[in-house]
């Protein structure tokens, strides 16, 4: 909203410049305002999209990274600060979030709280789902490892029925698009000859 009411007051200017008044040209103003914010509302979208992309391509490898260590003995909580200090590199946007989730804990928040913050941060399909399992593990005693285990199958399962559902929307969208455009010049290259031969045929016969 800042940026059009930026935008807004710098068409303002320039109509007071150009002709003699801030609302000599009010539809100008209007739809110069319009524009950015349209504009504006669809960079932020593109943005999130993007990030919700680089986020999803890394929480395979963060479940990995977290059955690693759970499988190995580390607590829950040793687990999210090994990733948040040393994991940078391998998963840098959820190291960063599970940064700011450790910074909460350290602040005194109650993990279920801190865990439910950190799933709305991530904002990807599982993340609630992720939370939920360790707020069972911490408060009800379910043993982690063999839980995350399972979740990462099912997970995985997912992941791969999205992939072929997503393959089967492409290949309609192929068929779609050869229908559309490559039909037609066959029709013409298969068809042309003998309609020419028809019509010469006729020609002949007329004469």
């Amino acid at each position: 909203m800042g940026a059009t009411g930026g935008v807004a007051l710098a068409a303002m200017l320039v109509s007071r410049v150009v002709w003699g008044g801030f609302f000599a040209q009010p539809l100008l103003i209007v739809i110069v305002a319009g524009l950015t914010y349209v504009g504006a509302k669809q960079a932020i979208l593109l943005l999130a999209a993007r990030r919700a992309r680089a986020i999803m391509a890394e929480f395979p490898f963060l479940l990995d990274l977290m059955l690693m260590m759970l499988e190995s003995g580390v607590s829950l909580d040793q687990c999210f600060r090994s990733i948040a200090r040393d994991e940078a590199i391998a998963v840098p946007h959820h190291a960063r979030l599970i940064a700011m989730l450790v910074a909460d804990l350290e602040r005194g928040m109650r993990y279920d709280l801190a865990l439910d913050r950190w799933a709305a941060r991530v904002a990807v399909s599982g993340a609630r789902e992720l939370a939920a399992l360790f707020r069972q593990a911490l408060f009800q005693g379910v043993e982690l490892a063999p839980a995350l285990r399972e979740f990462v199958r099912e997970f995985t399962q997912r992941r791969v029925m999205r992939a072929r559902e997503a393959m089967g929307g492409i290949t309609v969208r192929m068929v779609v698009l050869m229908i559309l455009f490559f039909m037609p010049a066959l029709f013409v290259v298969l068809g042309g000859p003998p309609v020419v031969a028809i019509f010469d045929t006729l020609r002949g016969i007329s004469r």
